[in-house]
């Protein structure tokens, strides 16, 4: 305002309400009152407060009404509206945690990019068979392998391993034939099955001299883990090493995940006791 009047005069100014205060302004030399000391109107923010001072807080629903989210993967935008004295993105479809279903979850541009890939594709049939190693006679731990059913392109997935049942004392091949102590071998399969899906497994077992035998294992429900188990005798310095081919695949199409399972391989050896083995006993 100008016309003042008398030079160095004060007078009250502004209001109180909101985040306004009350303050004081002086006429200056120049006949002009100066600026308010108190705590003036400022346009509404969304913040729960009433900045401008007209005794509604947010209204005109202030920095809302642009498009906010993402259109990228499977992300969808909304409308900024403030509510409650925060801006919230009505109506969009935000990132969500990002799995293995050939979807772009985080929407982030790139699919399943943080899901552990599987090692050991492609091993679709027995002839693909990934070899994971040896699994020692009465070895501290088991031999484990991790692994799961799922393919990016169309198709089902069937994993195969090979993996040999190492015994300690084979000095001599498995074809020769001659006089030595009996032992007692006991090979388990153990597979750990996730708790969402349902999978199966079968094993064949052979030595030297071809197929010895196969057994499959099926599960009640999802989450059900299986074991399976051969056992066998044999003669100290001979070899009686073996090998298995084991097949592990969904009980559904459903159950083509990228959840990972396990497999355990424990070679247990022992001399039997009055020549029965223990498993016999």
């Amino acid at each position: 305002p100008v016309g003042c009047g008398e030079p160095g005069q004060s007078q009250q100014c502004g209001k109180n309400g909101g985040e306004c205060e009350v303050g004081v302004m002086k006429c200056g030399a120049d006949g002009v009152w100066g600026a308010c000391s108190g705590v003036m109107p400022e346009p509404e923010t969304c913040d729960g407060k009433d900045n401008d001072c007209d005794g509604l807080v947010d209204n005109g629903n202030p920095e809302g009404g642009a498009v906010c989210g993402t259109f990228v993967g499977e992300c969808e935008e909304g409308i900024l509206a403030c509510l409650a004295g925060q801006l919230k993105c009505l109506g969009e479809k935000p990132p969500t945690v990002e799995i293995c279903d050939t979807y772009d979850n985080d929407c982030d541009g790139e699919i399943d990019e943080i899901i552990t890939p599987d090692a050991f594709e492609n091993n679709d049939g027995c002839g693909q068979a990934k070899l994971i190693g040896q699994a020692i006679e009465n070895a501290d731990q088991p031999l484990t392998v991790s692994a799961m059913l799922f393919k990016e392109t169309s198709g089902t997935d069937v994993d195969w391993f090979k993996v040999e049942a190492d015994e300690l004392s084979d000095f001599v091949p498995c074809s020769w034939s001659i006089p030595a102590d009996d032992d007692c071998y006991q090979f388990s399969i153990t597979l750990e099955v996730p708790e969402d899906v349902n999978l199966d497994m079968c094993v064949y077992m052979g030595d030297c001299t071809g197929l010895q035998g196969s057994k499959c294992a099926t599960s009640p429900s999802k989450g059900y883990d299986e074991l399976i188990q051969f056992q066998w005798p044999g003669k100290y310095g001979v070899s009686d090493n073996r090998f298995a081919y084991v097949e592990v695949y969904g009980a559904t199409a459903a159950d083509q995940t990228c959840v990972q399972y396990v497999l355990s391989f424990d070679l247990v050896g022992e001399c039997p006791v009055d020549g029965v083995c223990w498993w016999e006993q």
